[in-house]
């Protein structure tokens, strides 16, 4: 399923490497939504857009708009904090009810989990479990 993401950083260089390197991720699909490597501050109303989209901004954005203002359906990556804000669900279902509980982190399988925890656990110590 394609979503909204907005890509944040105060430093306008990192935003169009990060988005290239999740674009690359995808392959050997294609990124079919709108990609704005680095949206202009002044154009930030983008983000209401009604499609799929791949966006980068400044940083600031996060700190002008509290969780409540932000648009529903969007995932905001900060990448200067490494904090994932799943934003609010935006379903058919929800809109019909106007309700917009925050979105539920998804739970690897914990067959998964327990791969990754052991792989993390072997190369990477204490470091990275908690």
């Amino acid at each position: 399923q394609e979503s909204k993401i907005v890509l944040c950083s105060k430093n306008y260089g990192l935003l169009a490497p990060v988005g290239e390197g999740l674009l690359s991720l995808l392959f050997p699909f294609t990124w079919q939504g709108l990609y704005i490597p680095v949206l202009p501050f002044s154009m930030k109303d983008i983000l209401d857009a009604p499609v799929p989209f791949l966006v980068g901004i400044q940083r600031r954005y996060l700190r002008e708009n509290p969780p409540s203002q932000r648009p529903a359906g969007v995932v905001f990556v900060d990448i200067d904090n490494d904090v994932v804000h799943l934003g609010f669900d935006d379903s058919e279902e929800r809109l019909a009810n106007d309700s917009f509980p925050e979105r539920i982190t998804p739970a690897l399988p914990e067959r998964d989990a327990a791969k990754l925890r052991s792989k993390l656990e072997q190369h990477g110590g204490s470091a990275y479990i908690s």
